[in-house]
């Protein structure tokens, strides 16, 4: 089992990963985008982006965007 990531880590990826959320056609490929450069695997950001914690904020940036239609978060 691998050690969890720092939580000020966490943080700042999934942050930086859900402001510029609107960027990417799906939350994996910010993750694919952002996780590197905080030293987070890809695949774990992903997984923080799932999270039920973060729906609501992906929901939320979704709805904000002409023309987009996400019924739900993961499958934006």
């Amino acid at each position: 089992m691998s050690k969890p990531y720092p939580s000020d880590v966490r943080e700042r990826a999934l942050q930086t990963a859900l402001d510029r959320l609107h960027e990417y056609p799906s939350p994996y490929a910010a993750a694919v985008a952002f996780g590197p450069s905080f030293g987070v695997e890809a695949e774990i950001l992903g997984e923080y982006l799932r999270l039920p914690a973060t729906d609501h904020l992906i929901t939320d940036m979704a709805a904000a965007i002409p023309g987009t239609n996400c019924a739900h978060p993961s499958s934006c």
